[in-house]
Parts: C-alpha cells; structure tokens; sequence
C-alpha cells in the first residue's frame, strides 16, 4: 500500500516537472528572437546518454552551429565598436 503511494506521488511530481519544463521551454521559446534559439534532438543512447562515437554528426553540427553563432556576435560587436570608434574620433 505504502509502495503504491510512493509510486503515484512519484508520477504525479514527475509530471509536474515535465509540465513545468514544457512550460518554461515555452516562455523562453517565446521571449528570444528566433535567431537566438535552437532545438536539437538525438536518439538517446544505451552508453550514458549523449556519446561522442554515437552522436557524431549530431554533435559536429552542434559545435558548427554553435560556432558560426558565436562567431556572428563577435563579428556584430567589433562592427559596433569600429562604428563607435568613428564617431569618437568625430568628436575629439
């Protein structure tokens, strides 16, 4: 009887969390500019999860994306700073 309740209460507080997470996956879905966000699914494998030698194309084009991100903000941030640095060298 103690089992069965234990049990239920355990799905019932793993189903609150996942309609939590959904939830919050949502909110923040909605709030960030489609550029900043990105989904990505792999089949989950039978060696703990994400692994390197099972998920390879998964994981290059994580990095290459992840890449080609990071490198855009870089790019976006120097383009402002030499914008800054003209209009600085306008005022002195």
């Amino acid at each position: 009887m103690i089992e069965r309740e234990l049990e239920q209460d355990h799905t019932l507080t793993f189903r609150n969390f996942s309609e939590s997470l959904a939830a919050l996956k949502a909110r923040v879905k909605e709030a960030l500019p489609a550029e900043n966000y990105k989904e990505y699914s792999a089949k989950w494998s039978n060696r703990k999860g994400i692994h390197p030698e099972d998920h390879k194309t998964e994981l290059a084009q994580f990095c290459e994306e992840f890449y080609q991100s990071v490198k855009r903000l870089i790019d976006q941030g120097a383009s402002n700073l030499s914008d800054f640095s003209k209009v600085r060298k306008r005022v002195n």
